[in-house]
């Protein structure tokens, strides 16, 4: 059971990864072609951070189908983790990360919470397919 569990979250942590470099592209290609690029770059960064962490939560607990909270959290902990380990690396060491960075990866594993609350299906719809399948 736990390593099911854990394999849900590796899979919502790749529909993370993958929806993030997804959206930096979008935005990217958004931000070339604007006058002055640098004006929406912080907002654009931080959109593709939370709904990816989301969309991570909601693939993990969709896979779940139960303990939603948990395995979004969960998800949301561990893509906050690797976007740590990458920030880490990538950055010139100019800039310490500050208290308002560290809130905002706090952030980042409760959205992938509210992404895994949403994920799993109502009781209703489980009791419609329960029924449809006698």
């Amino acid at each position: 059971m736990q390593t099911l569990f854990f394999k849900n979250c590796v899979k919502g942590l790749l529909a993370a990864m993958l929806t993030s470099l997804c959206l930096i592209f979008l935005f990217g290609w958004i931000s070339n072609s604007m006058e002055d690029p640098s004006r929406l770059l912080g907002l654009f960064g931080r959109s593709a951070l939370y709904i990816s962490a989301f969309i991570g939560g909601f693939v993990s607990a969709r896979a779940n189908m139960e303990k939603g909270l948990v395995s979004g959290l969960a998800t949301g902990g561990i893509f906050m983790l690797v976007v740590i380990m990458l920030s880490l690396f990538l950055r010139d060491g100019s800039s310490p990360m500050g208290f308002i960075t560290w809130v905002m990866f706090l952030f980042v594993a409760l959205i992938g919470g509210v992404g895994g609350y949403f994920g799993v299906p109502s009781t209703k719809k489980r009791k419609k397919k329960n029924k449809k399948k006698r």
